[in-house]
């Protein structure tokens, strides 16, 4: 064979990702749904940095590296793929193998060569396969190479379809309150938001908002829902009350965050209490 050929065909590789999807429907954002990352193409689902799923990658990863070193695998191929795999197309394993051992330089060239993104779509180089055959010929062993490679691509195939299993179960997946894991996220990231607000910001009606039990209110996401449906009122509220008693000149602007804030309000000084500004035109007033 040529040098560079490939055993193995990637033609059941998921390609579904909101990279192609938001061209069908526009509602569809092209973003990751677990780490949020813009553009979710393919190659993003084994690359996503999400701490969730970079953890079910790794165990993948030690599951294929365990395999190899039953199947008899060359140490120095373990080595390699599992340099490969761990660098998630970040690493170029030539280095590894830069000053020592050349024959495996050569073939670390061509994995870098042929790249990240073909392997774990279970693409194998031939050369890989003829190592592991001159391998098999020195030791005493029960596997052939032609198993071997099947395993192998069978394995790197399993790789990439548990992370879009995960990340499918992280879009699709309902608990039993009906609400993904991607709902509960942005429900709890709003309601934190929320939860930096002053008291004396809102309007007194209003305040007990701040009080609730959020342990209890926190294990239902509708009833999380209504709370931050009702604060979002509670804001317009207290910004429109303010607008009607006082000037833009005596806003101040504070944020519902302490970072990020997914809105802006308008806060003045509470009518007439010491270091408002009624409160020191009322004491000027009397000193004149």
């Amino acid at each position: 064979m040529e040098q560079g050929q490939f055993l193995g065909a990637a033609t059941n590789i998921p390609r579904g990702g909101h990279d192609k999807l938001s061209r069908i429907d526009p509602t569809v954002l092209n973003t990751c749904p677990s780490c949020g990352c813009i553009n979710e193409d393919t190659s993003h689902v084994v690359r996503c940095p999400s701490p969730g799923r970079t953890a079910f990658y790794n165990d993948s990863v030690s599951d294929l590296i365990e395999w190899l070193k039953e199947a008899d695998t060359d140490p120095q191929l373990v080595y390699m793929i599992e340099e490969f795999l761990s660098g998630r197309g970040d690493v170029k394993v030539a280095s590894l193998f830069a000053h020592n051992l050349p024959i495996y330089g050569f073939l670390a060239s061509l994995m870098d060569e042929v790249g990240f993104d073909s392997f774990v779509e279970g693409r194998i180089l031939t050369e890989l396969v003829d190592f592991q055959f001159a391998h098999y010929q020195e030791i005493p062993t029960r596997w052939t190479v032609e198993r071997w490679a099947k395993v192998l691509i069978q394995r790197l195939l399993g790789l990439t379809h548990r992370q879009w299993l995960y990340r499918n179960a992280v879009v699709h997946f309902k608990g039993p309150d009906g609400y993904t894991h991607a709902e509960h996220e942005r429900i709890l990231s709003k309601m934190q938001d929320f939860l930096w607000v002053d008291p004396q910001d809102l309007l007194p009606r209003d305040r007990g908002l701040l009080n609730e039990n959020f342990e209890s209110l926190g294990s239902s996401p509708a009833a999380c829902e209504l709370w931050i449906a009702a604060m979002e009122v509670a804001i317009s509220a207290a910004e429109h009350a303010r607008r009607q008693d006082y000037p833009s000149s005596h806003r101040r602007r504070v944020t519902t965050g302490p970072d990020y804030a997914p809105r802006t309000v308008e806060i003045v000084p509470i009518v007439d209490t010491e270091g408002s500004i009624r409160y020191k035109r009322r004491r000027r007033r009397k000193n004149d």
